[in-house]
């Protein structure tokens, strides 16, 4: 998860509207307080939203939300940018198939509760406390929602030395038949462990990597193709097609958010959870 880009907020129901057909550039956790909505994503289906409800807005896709015209709903948001976000989001339960559940664990909301005021004081201290909180609100959803694809990080000692080494890499041009070489097994077996481990091919897996660190970057005065050298891409459109492909914006859109996002003039929430207001990020 990047630190970098982790924004929570709270809208009220008077200032809960209807967000018809949009897309988002990060993945979103509403957290419902009270009244009552509705909720559909794409093609998966329409879904009821009451006090208690937390649904996911998946990153990229199109989404649609309402609160009921007589009981308008009030919640929480997190959002956050992740790795993989289809199998993160699926560890603490949540499919395109099921983006809502009914959360009976009263901490979940006390956690989110505490983590906006944490994230609203702009303490040092508040920050990290900020970023426990979130950790622990992903725990307890792990915990309510074991999952049978957790994932396997460092059981087997090949993939766990290949993890090691293509994380210090990264910029580096690496060939896989280099690192199954290393790890004494031949490339397709090693593809096959690694995947089953990761859940992720091993070029999948470096790709997300360079543009995790690239998201980073791009929060920097490093222009595109600055940032395109130095997490290893071979050219600034190889790069640009990765970039959009994962993160549904091109690095050039991606800067110039990040740009807005931090100045309180220019920024506007609605352009990242769809809000109008309270804007925390770490």
């Amino acid at each position: 998860m990047n630190h970098r880009n982790i924004y929570v907020g709270y809208e009220n129901p008077l200032r809960a509207g209807h967000i018809i057909d949009d897309a988002k550039p990060m993945d979103i956790l509403q957290f419902v307080l009270s009244g009552k909505g509705g909720y559909s994503l794409e093609e998966h289906g329409y879904f009821s939203l009451c006090a208690n409800s937390v649904f996911w807005l998946p990153k990229g896709k199109k989404v649609s939300y309402w609160p009921d015209i007589n009981n308008r709903y009030e919640y929480f948001y997190l959002a956050v940018d992740v790795l993989d976000s289809e199998a993160f989001f699926s560890q603490l339960g949540f499919t395109y198939d099921r983006p809502v559940m009914q959360v009976g664990n009263k901490r979940i909301f006390d956690a989110v509760k505490e983590l906006y005021e944490s994230f609203s004081k702009q303490t040092v201290e508040d920050n990290f406390k900020g970023l426990s909180l979130i950790y622990e609100v992903f725990g307890l959803f792990a915990r309510e929602n074991p999952s049978d694809n957790n994932l396997s990080f460092g059981i087997n000692p090949s993939v766990e030395r290949a993890l090691t080494f293509i994380n210090n890499n990264y910029t580096a041009d690496i060939t896989f038949d280099e690192v199954a070489n290393m790890v004494h097994l031949n490339r397709s077996y090693f593809c096959i462990l690694f995947k089953e481990y990761t859940g992720l091919s091993p070029l999948q897996y470096l790709i997300s990597l360079r543009i995790s660190q690239a998201c980073k970057l791009l929060g920097t005065d490093k222009t595109v193709t600055d940032v395109a050298t130095a997490t290893g891409f071979n050219s600034v459109t190889n790069f640009g097609v990765h970039f959009k492909r994962i993160m549904k914006m091109s690095p050039l859109e991606y800067k110039k958010y990040l740009i807005a996002a931090r100045s309180p003039r220019n920024y506007r929430p609605q352009d990242v959870a769809g809000e109008k207001e309270n804007r925390n990020d770490r």
